[in-house]
């Protein structure tokens, strides 16, 4: 006795040929999976932007920490699920031998991958770096940006820019299922 075909997640269907030609000449309402890729990598249609920016100035202290709070907070709304697809991170008027470390928070804990991101030791009027996503986030996670000034130089003044956008879990669950993509 054969086994039934394994049932689709909501609103997704197999592939198959006719469904996939029917697409293509706007003949068929249904979806293809391919069509929709994970919402982490491609910003899905109805998300929203988001982007917050914020500075603040080290002291020419060694260890000297500063958190950074972007404006407008970068919190996820409840009910949705966001991502971060950009950090972008600068010092003003560094010398030689300045050792800055930048590291994302999210919830005020540390991102595997996204901590101690050094800018290049250069003498410039702007030194920037920038760190890719994606990166996952979950509802109502709140991100900061924590700076150390590791040697003492400066005093500096630091940015960071954060740049993501944010869907609500019913949209993923539309597309996907309550399962998939998560």
């Amino acid at each position: 006795m054969p086994y039934p075909a394994p049932a689709a997640p909501n609103n997704v269907y197999f592939c198959d040929p006719a469904l996939m030609a029917a697409q293509a000449q706007g003949r068929s309402p249904l979806p293809i999976v391919g069509a929709y890729p994970p919402m982490w990598e491609v910003r899905p249609p109805g998300a929203q932007d988001l982007y917050g920016t914020g500075r603040a100035t080290l002291l020419g202290v060694a260890g000297d920490v500063q958190t950074i709070v972007p404006a407008p907070a970068f919190t996820i709304l409840p009910a949705y699920e966001g991502v971060i697809s950009e950090l972008r991170m600068a010092v003003t008027l560094p010398t030689f031998g300045t050792l800055i470390q930048f590291s994302l928070l999210i919830n005020d804990a540390p991102v595997l991958g996204w901590t101690n991101l050094t800018p290049p030791d250069v003498a410039a009027a702007l030194v920037a770096i920038t760190r890719e996503g994606p990166l996952q986030l979950q509802p109502g996670d709140n991100l900061t940006v924590r700076v150390v000034n590791v040697n003492g130089t400066g005093p500096f003044n630091v940015q960071a820019d954060l740049t993501g956008w944010q869907y609500a879990q019913n949209l993923r669950r539309a597309i996907y299922g309550d399962a998939a993509n998560s």
